[in-house]
């Protein structure tokens, strides 16, 4: 469901190798600041809100600024989490008193070692714990695993650990964007031929198992099948705003995605699917280029899209 969104800040309690926002020079915002922004939201945006972060559990006023969103009639209060203070109970049982629409906790393996790699933590059997706690709390949960260079070849293995958990936990697969601390661990960035077989097999089995899945970062020439899935060809036709962790706030999110941090390849000009396909992060042609895109020639019918 697209969403307002607002940053809380950057500080977090893992430093993921991939993390967007590390090197963003930002400050966090007060709690004042943070109110305005949800009463113009409440009065102009689309009636759905996500907090992220960094990490927002960490900000000692933090159930104040659900509260007070819920107050000022938000309809849809999603949280974006990594999960570790979940996995306190009484945090976990005091979100049971927030009408939250759904939380998404990004978890990047189910490996241990793999997991503490990526997170550069030793937090894995927390977040695991602040999953499992999350499915107590009535609410939609969604995991968002990032794809990368430790984790690709398990994708069909991670998709049947969180379907073992709940069949109900939608998978949120986003494939890794190359800034923040992927521009000094470029090694962290897979090439997408690469992945390629590795995803197919796990949208197949997601679709198999009626999964309700999304991928994100993947242009559409490799989701043949699976095109509805896309979550930016989702977004297409909706608007939302945007509150930049550099303070810059964008009236349309998914438009300024688009345009300004996506490229494609001179193929995707004679691609069927180019009106709905928004191409590859620009950082990651810088590394790859384009030459692993091509064009798709297979006619198809728009409900096989939205």
């Amino acid at each position: 469901m697209p969403a307002d969104l607002i940053r809380l800040g950057k500080k977090c309690n893992q430093n993921c190798l991939f993390c967007t926002v590390a090197d963003d020079d930002e400050v966090e915002l007060s709690i004042n600041e943070i109110k305005k922004k949800i009463e113009f939201i409440a009065k102009n945006g689309s009636g759905n809100l996500a907090f992220t972060g960094g990490e927002p559990t960490l900000r000692n006023d933090f159930f104040e600024i659900l509260k007070f969103a819920e107050e000022k009639g938000i309809k849809n209060i999603e949280l974006q989490t990594n999960g570790v203070m979940l996995a306190n109970s009484k945090f976990s049982k005091r979100l049971k008193n927030i009408k939250l629409s759904g939380i998404l906790i990004a978890f990047h393996s189910h490996k241990k070692d793999i997991n503490n790699k990526i997170t550069q933590t030793r937090l894995f059997e927390k977040q695991l714990t602040g999953l499992k706690n999350s499915l107590k709390i009535n609410t939609h949960i969604a995991v968002s695993h990032v794809i990368n260079s430790l984790n690709y070849k398990y994708l069909p293995e991670f998709s049947r650990y969180i379907f073992g958990l709940s069949p109900k936990i939608q998978h949120y697969y986003g494939f890794v964007r190359p800034n923040g601390n992927a521009s000094k661990n470029k090694w962290i960035v897979p090439k997408l031929s690469e992945v390629e077989v590795y995803l197919e097999k796990t949208m197949r089995y997601c679709k198999n198992n009626q999964i309700d899945f999304v991928v994100e970062g993947v242009p559409l020439c490799y989701m043949q099948g699976y095109e509805k899935h896309c979550a930016e060809t989702q977004r297409l036709n909706s608007k939302v705003r945007y509150d930049a962790s550099d303070g810059s706030e964008h009236e349309n999110l998914h438009e300024f995605i688009h345009k300004k941090l996506k490229i494609k390849s001179d193929v995707c000009e004679i691609c069927f699917l180019k009106k709905y396909c928004v191409g590859v992060w620009r950082e990651y042609e810088k590394i790859y280029g384009t030459d692993e895109l091509y064009p798709v020639f297979t006619r198809f019918d728009k409900k096989t899209i939205f």
